[in-house]
């Protein structure tokens, strides 16, 4: 087999560790996020309430009861977690290394952000962007809310229903530490080839001065290089409180009554008495030429 790179450990004279494209596999992941602890004191000024029903929901009653309807729907809203973390020196030519992040929930607790995803398995990031000075990934997730709520609608009324929920949009600076460890094929004192062990901390060490590794804040632990680093999260989700309210709106009817029956009865009404009151009408006058003539009419 063709070797690419090849270092001996310190350690062991006849442990014989190299690097090919094909049989090594570099791995650093983020982890150990801390972030401002004043958080939770200003959340307020991040949160907006906004409309969780889609659709226009208006309940018309033109009856002379109370009735009441029901409201009971599924919605989804969509929650999105952008990871930006500035790069490492380390990391500024280094293409062939497999760099993620295991992003802890109890954050997202603490913004009172409804997620799907468990203490236990986190927000996984593979950075597969390309940006200049930073490492930059998006994850979204799909949460339900169900919204169950009985409407009362007094007589002769109209009501508007609304849902309103927090969302959140904020952008958080966090520390956090880049560990890295590696694994390769290397050959043990026979020139047999071991398949995709631990490489040692002085291989890794060697391999990364190859691709300019220059970080000054490094820490080891193990056979893993331990490196400070910095970013933003930037959240984009929804909350747990969710409000139905009801508001009342001017009623106009559809089909308002017709004013057809109160017409015929004025018209039946005006038929019936005008021929009475014109012959009263006529009586008065013809009593008064009688009177203004000099002649007592005797009825």
């Amino acid at each position: 087999m063709e070797m690419g790179m090849m270092f001996i450990s310190k350690a062991n004279l006849y442990q014989h560790w190299s690097f090919e494209p094909i049989n090594f596999n570099l791995s650093a992941i983020v982890t150990d996020f801390t972030y401002p602890p004043d958080i939770k004191d200003n959340l307020d000024k991040y949160k907006s309430r906004v409309n969780l029903l889609s659709g226009n929901f208006v309940f018309e009653n033109y009856a002379n009861v109370t009735i009441e309807q029901t409201i009971d729907r599924i919605e989804k809203k969509s929650n999105t977690y952008t990871l930006e973390i500035k790069k490492s020196e380390s990391f500024q030519n280094t293409i062939s290394i497999y760099f993620r992040s295991v992003f802890d929930i109890p954050i997202l607790k603490d913004l009172g952000i409804k997620t799907e995803f468990t203490i236990t398995d986190g927000i996984e990031y593979t950075f597969r962007s390309k940006y200049e000075k930073v490492y930059k990934e998006s994850v979204s997730e799909t949460v339900s809310y169900r919204i169950y709520q009985k409407i009362t609608v007094p007589p002769l009324n109209s009501v508007k229903v609304n849902s309103t929920i927090d969302k959140t949009s904020i952008h958080i600076p966090f520390k956090a530490k880049i560990r890295i460890n590696g694994k390769a094929d290397r050959l043990d004192e026979n020139g047999r080839v071991i398949s995709m062990t631990d490489v040692e901390i002085n291989a890794l060490r060697c391999y990364l001065q190859k691709e300019n590794y220059e970080s000054k804040n490094i820490t080891v632990e193990g056979n893993t290089l331990i490196i400070d680093t910095s970013g933003t999260l930037e959240v984009e989700g929804y909350g747990f409180d969710t409000r139905v309210e009801t508001y009342p709106i001017i009623q106009n009817p559809k089909n308002p009554p017709s004013n057809f029956p109160f017409l015929f009865i004025l018209y039946i009404a005006f038929a019936i008495f005008t021929p009475f009151i014109a012959y009263c009408l006529i009586k008065l006058y013809l009593n008064r030429r009688n009177e203004s003539d000099g002649y007592i009419r005797i009825s």
